[in-house]
């Protein structure tokens, strides 16, 4: 244990100097989806898929009219439970909902750089994410473990444990849609922090 130091995900520290942050007039809200038991070993029962579907329902419902809306599609596993939800939602609130699909983490970083808040489902979502100063609100099952909440922690963000009866908090949504730019700037502190840290770790070997 003593050859061991506490530390954020390496994917923290991907340079990111070549990503530029476009300025939209409009907020976007992300979504990335999971229908998979822990570890992706089995899918879930109709039960838990409802549990997400009621929990999503509230958001989109929420904030339909006032932010675009995108489903964001990295793991191949997440593909069809991701466009049900998106076809559910478009006929339910004649909406348009929009899909971002891409399994390179660069250019996933080069999305999330560019949109206001991310609910996220998968914790490599909300690593990309954070990564880039991009808030966001997780959504996870008990069984999934703890590392999932202590990242939201680890940067002072909420997050919704599905099947212990946790309830979406929206002012807390809107709250981080407000506070972007604090957000931004205090997740860079931290980051930088940290690689610090490990580079003067690593010289004192």
């Amino acid at each position: 244990l003593n050859n061991l130091s506490k530390s954020i995900d390496l994917a923290y520290f991907i340079n990111k100097d070549n990503i530029i942050k476009q300025n939209f007039n409009f907020k976007t809200i992300a979504f990335t989806f999971r229908a998979l038991t822990v570890g992706d070993l089995l899918e879930m029962d109709q039960n838990q898929k409802n549990m997400i579907h009621d929990k999503i329902a509230l958001i989109i419902n929420e904030f339909n009219s006032t932010c675009g809306l995108t489903f964001v599609i990295q793991s191949l596993k997440d593909k069809e439970f991701t466009l049900k939800l998106k076809n559910i939602f478009e006929k339910t609130y004649n909406i348009k909902i929009d899909v971002f699909e891409s399994y390179d983490p660069l250019e996933l970083i080069k999305f999330y750089n560019n949109i206001d808040v991310l609910i996220g489902m998968r914790l490599h979502s909300i690593i990309l994410a954070t990564s880039v100063g991009t808030p966001c609100y997780g959504l996870f099952f008990d069984e999934w473990g703890l590392k999932n909440p202590g990242t939201l922690e680890t940067f002072e963000l909420p997050y919704c444990i599905i099947d212990k009866g946790d309830s979406i908090d929206i002012d807390r949504i809107n709250l981080l849609i407000s506070k972007g730019v604090q957000f931004n700037e205090s997740s860079k502190k931290l980051i930088d922090d940290e690689l610090s840290k490990i580079k003067k770790e690593i010289v004192s070997i």
